[in-house]
């Protein structure tokens, strides 16, 4: 899959989020490339930050992939000021699993070393991935 289509796939699961979840208003982010969070949801007065992202893989891998660059350059997980990790496993077009993982949690994680390896990933290979057993994630099944 390209750039593109990887990216519209992504949409389509940041709008399914929000309507899992309860909201007084969201907001995506103006500018199309956004580091920092995917979606920002107020409720109660009180605004929190979501990164949203969809595998395709670890439904069939048992591997869930959090990317921390890209090009050499922080991205994903080094980058995002997001509250919670949202992480869907698709099995086709069906959403098989959600884990609502809170970003602190996700990193310490990684400073833990609780992913299995590095590995170069996404589109070109450009990226680097920590690559996690999706058992690592289980308390968090949302």
């Amino acid at each position: 899959m390209g750039f593109i289509s990887d990216k519209l796939f992504g949409k389509k699961y940041e709008n399914d989020f929000v309507n899992l979840i309860e909201y007084d208003e969201y907001k995506f982010p103006e500018k199309e490339y956004h580091k920092p969070w995917d979606i920002e949801i107020t409720k109660d007065g009180e605004i929190t930050h979501f990164e949203v992202k969809a595998d395709r893989r670890t439904f069939s891998t048992g591997n869930i992939c959090i990317e921390f660059a890209y090009n050499g350059e922080d991205s994903g997980i080094t980058s995002t000021t997001a509250d919670y990790w949202v992480l869907y496993v698709v099995n086709g077009d069906k959403t098989e699993r959600i884990y609502l993982v809170p970003t602190d949690n996700l990193r310490q994680m990684i400073t833990d070393e609780l992913y299995h390896k590095t590995i170069n990933c996404g589109d070109g290979w450009k990226s680097r991935c920590y690559l996690f057993k999706e058992t690592e994630f289980t308390e968090y099944l949302f």
